[in-house]
C-alpha cells in the first residue's frame, strides 16, 4: 500500500515502512502557504484545489498534472480566486 502526502506544496508518496519517494512534477506543485488544500479521489487520481492551482496526482504514472477545462473555464469567484 502506498500513501500520498502533501507538505509545503510538495507532493510525495510514502509506504507503511516510512520511506518517502518523489512524485514526478510534485515539487512545489501546490501552494506552500495556504492553510488548507482540498482533495478528492476519483478514478485512480487525487484532485487538489489550493486557491491557486488546479492539479491532480495520477497513481498509475506517479506524476502530478494540471487540470485543464476542455469547454468553458475552471471556476473562480468574483475576486478571481480558485477553489480551495
Amino acid at each position: 500500500m502506498v500513501g500520498v502526502a502533501v507538505a509545503g506544496g510538495t507532493v510525495k508518496t510514502f509506504t507503511r515502512g516510512g520511506s518517502y519517494k518523489s512524485v514526478s512534477g510534485g515539487t512545489s506543485a501546490l501552494n506552500s502557504t495556504t492553510p488548507y488544500i482540498a482533495s478528492a479521489v476519483m478514478f485512480n487520481r487525487i484532485y487538489y484545489a489550493d486557491g491557486v492551482h488546479w492539479a491532480y496526482y495520477d497513481a498509475y504514472s506517479n506524476t502530478m498534472g494540471t487540470m485543464v477545462a476542455h469547454y468553458g473555464a475552471l471556476p473562480t469567484d468574483a475576486s478571481g480566486n480558485a477553489p480551495r
